[in-house]
């Protein structure tokens, strides 16, 4: 059997080939890199307030399905929460009914509330008539967001604060 290989086939590329491509990936990780520098804080503020939304939503189901109250601490200045819930009914929050979180891992963020607590009745309501809770979360300016507790119990976050809504600042 006889192979014909060319000379041509057994060179391989040039040194200047080589730079060009090579300079070619450069370029576009560079672009690519600063441009997911400037979406990074944007991603950190979508995070921290779908884990704030996410975690009062299970206060509130967790109040719900074992019919006792669920306690929210927030500790706007440590950037962190609880969620307490009475599941022996002794009056004691004992690390077994207690559920820790903390946002101070998202770089930047600027978490306030209207008020540092807030309960959700056995039902998933707020007690009292109208009562609500709103909380609002910023990362250097890429923008604000909202989260509101409804007096149903309802969780929301927005982008803007509602038209009712107290300033938080």
């Amino acid at each position: 059997m006889k192979t014909s290989m060319t000379y041509r086939n057994l060179q391989g590329h040039t040194l200047l080939e080589i730079m060009i491509v090579a300079a070619l990936i450069g370029s576009v990780g560079f672009f690519a890199m600063s441009n997911l520098r400037e979406k990074m804080p944007g991603y950190y503020l979508d995070r921290a307030t779908t884990q704030l939304v996410n975690d009062l939503t299970s206060a509130r189901m967790r109040a719900i399905s074992q019919a006792l109250p669920a306690d929210v601490s927030i500790n706007s200045s440590a950037k962190t929460y609880s969620i307490w819930v009475d599941t022996n009914t002794n009056g004691t929050a004992e690390a077994s009914e207690t559920v820790k979180r903390s946002l101070a891992d998202v770089p930047g963020l600027d978490l306030r509330t209207f008020s540092s607590s807030l309960t959700f009745s056995p039902r998933g309501r707020l007690p009292g008539i109208n009562k609500y809770w709103i909380s609002r979360l910023e990362v250097g300016n890429v923008g604000k967001r909202y989260v509101y507790v409804l007096p149903s119990g309802l969780v929301q976050a927005t982008r803007k604060p509602m038209d009712w809504s107290p300033d938080v600042d």
